[in-house]
């Protein structure tokens, strides 16, 4: 299992709409930040598999500017 969190920083205006299509995503969960511009996000995957799937999905959302990988634990 591996878990990572991210700053998820979306394009002007589309926040509500990307934070929605990742909440959709089955791996993760989604916060608004205190400042309110961007998204913390929380991933967990089973294997590595997965985790490029979710990659993959994750790079197809409208909306998204960037983001940044916080830290991550991987348990084996």
């Amino acid at each position: 299992m591996t878990i990572k969190s991210y700053l998820v920083f979306p394009h002007n205006g589309k926040k509500a709409s990307l934070k929605k299509a990742l909440e959709g995503l089955k791996w993760c969960e989604v916060k608004v930040a205190a400042n309110e511009e961007l998204l913390i996000m929380v991933a967990e995957t089973d294997d590595e598999g997965d985790e490029e799937i979710f990659l993959n999905e994750l790079d197809k959302l409208d909306g998204l500017e960037h983001y940044s990988l916080v830290s991550g634990f991987n348990e084996q």
